[in-house]
């Protein structure tokens, strides 16, 4: 099964609530029969059917040395890509965080087509470990992307600009901060990003105290 042939089964399965409609719709496109033709399938025939896409979906552990897993060793670059990609879902974008994550990259687009032709097997669980990974990394920071909080002790509202280009503002900061340029900045490491990110935050609450000692 391809990773393209995957995610096209999970759509199926959000779409369709019910699980028989689930399976004929699954029977339907994985082995390329028309509706008619497993509506009118003897009940025998169709469960061996199902159970064969059963095993089609028992994706087993298969380590690809291709895939950087490790979250602390892909750059800020790699690292703002999956962000952008997890926003609608990790396996709608499967084949999109399997090309941010590639050791040996090329053009992202080019890198993407080629992941949704790949095996599964190769791909998802490379995948999986990735974000195990990610999330753990994150959750050292969490502190950074809390919610900012008024004097009032009330949760801010975040503005639509943070919300649609937040990470692209975020990533200029760093590189002023650094000295550096935007494009420089997406290659330092995806911690050295999260580190200053934490220094700005801090530098900025700072200000903020000190300009009102002065008030």
């Amino acid at each position: 099964m391809t990773v393209k042939q995957y995610k096209h089964l999970n759509s199926l399965f959000e779409q369709y609530p019910d699980d028989t409609e689930r399976l004929a719709y699954s029977v339907c496109y994985l082995y390329n029969l028309e509706e008619q033709e497993v509506n009118l399938m003897k009940p025998e025939r169709f469960v061996k059917y199902c159970d064969r896409l059963q095993k089609e979906l028992q994706i087993k552990s298969v380590s690809d040395k291709r895939f950087e897993t490790d979250a602390t060793k892909i750059t800020a670059g790699q690292l703002l890509e999956c962000l952008k990609w997890m926003e609608t879902g990790p396996v709608e974008q499967l084949h999109k965080i399997a090309a941010s994550i590639l050791k040996k990259r090329g053009k992202h687009i080019e890198d993407s087509e080629q992941m949704l032709n790949e095996d599964i097997k190769a791909v998802y669980q490379s995948v999986m470990e990735f974000l195990t990974s990610f999330n753990s990394l994150f959750e050292k920071f969490k502190w950074l992307f809390a919610a900012p909080i008024d004097e009032d002790d009330k949760v801010k509202t975040t503005h639509p600009f943070i919300k649609n280009f937040g990470w692209v503002f975020s990533a200029k900061e760093v590189s002023n901060h650094l000295g550096i340029t935007l494009n420089e900045t997406f290659k330092i490491s995806s911690v050295e990003f999260l580190n200053a990110l934490v220094y700005l935050k801090s530098k900025g609450q700072y200000d903020k105290w000190v300009s009102k000692q002065k008030t």
